[in-house]
């Protein structure tokens, strides 16, 4: 049994990944509240102008992570070549391909926003910021198979294949033909279509670790993102495929588990988990 502890650094993270644009999609989505729409609005407005003027060192439109604790992906592999001891911060600045999809989306739902609560320029640049993120993520991150990582700056790919790269279909950045090319390698039983589907890096990396913290055990958040990625792009066989593999392994336990050694299928990490709830929402999908 594999056993990981990341100590946390004295000066404090500066953000986590923008996911709260998801959210406050989906809750609009369901029932419309100007007073929540025009709240939330002045909330991702600022945070996005954050974003703008604090992670974007090369001022190339593509944001950054400084530290893994900041991505929610810990240890990952993808940090291994950028980890910098005696900086501040724990590693090289990062261009992650789920932090700029989720900008995207981020970005698209400002405009989105905008346009309804009457601020109509406001709407037109968010939607032209929104368009060219996504243009860059499909040019720069792609290397004709696979979205990888860059390393702010130098643009230089870092070369860890992860599901990260499925978030281009979560957010509907990736074109069509891209868009197939990751369905291959989500279905591949050497990289992502392991026990426990979509481990943290894939299985055919010489340092994958299917007991590893998010060094090869699988989380259910990242299958979230997957499956309603497939969805987007019209792939509903294989998303149900993905949604019903998922429900199986999960059957094995009794709670929703932090996360799952993903050759053998084995609940591991923190019992009753929040993230690992989103299994609700596909199953409710799946009912429908």
């Amino acid at each position: 049994m594999h056993t990981y502890v990341y100590l946390r650094r004295v000066k404090p993270l500066d953000t986590q990944p923008p996911v709260l644009a998801v959210s406050v999609e989906r809750i609009l989505e369901t029932s419309w509240d100007e007073g929540f729409a025009k709240k939330a609005f002045k909330g991702l407005l600022k945070y996005d102008e954050w974003w703008n003027k604090k992670r974007d060192e090369d001022f190339d439109l593509l944001c950054s992570y400084h530290d893994p604790l900041e991505s929610g992906w810990d240890d990952s592999v993808r940090w291994d070549d950028v980890k910098v001891q005696e900086s501040p911060h724990g590693m090289y600045p990062v261009e992650a391909v789920d932090l700029n999809c989720l900008l995207y989306k981020q970005r698209s739902v400002l405009s989105h926003l905008a346009k309804r609560l009457g601020f109509g320029e406001l709407a037109k640049n968010y939607e032209n910021l929104a368009q060219q993120s996504a243009q860059l993520v499909r040019k720069k991150m792609w290397d004709g198979d696979f979205f990888y990582d860059l390393v702010s700056g130098s643009h230089k790919m870092l070369k860890v294949k992860t599901p990260a790269a499925f978030l281009t279909l979560f957010s509907r950045v990736a074109d069509n033909s891209q868009a197939k090319t990751l369905v291959k390698h989500l279905f591949n039983k050497e990289e992502f279509w392991t026990a426990f589907p979509l481990p943290t890096v894939s299985k055919d990396h010489p340092k994958y670790d299917p007991e590893g913290y998010w060094r090869g055990r699988s989380w259910v958040n990242l299958v979230w993102f997957a499956y309603h990625g497939l969805k987007n792009y019209g792939f509903y066989e294989e998303a149900s495929k993905l949604a019903k593999k998922v429900f199986r392994a999960m059957k094995k336990s009794f709670s929703c588990r932090e996360n799952y050694n993903s050759a053998t299928a084995e609940p591991m990490g923190a019992v009753d988990f929040g993230w690992s709830t989103l299994i609700l929402d596909i199953a409710k999908q799946e009912a429908l």
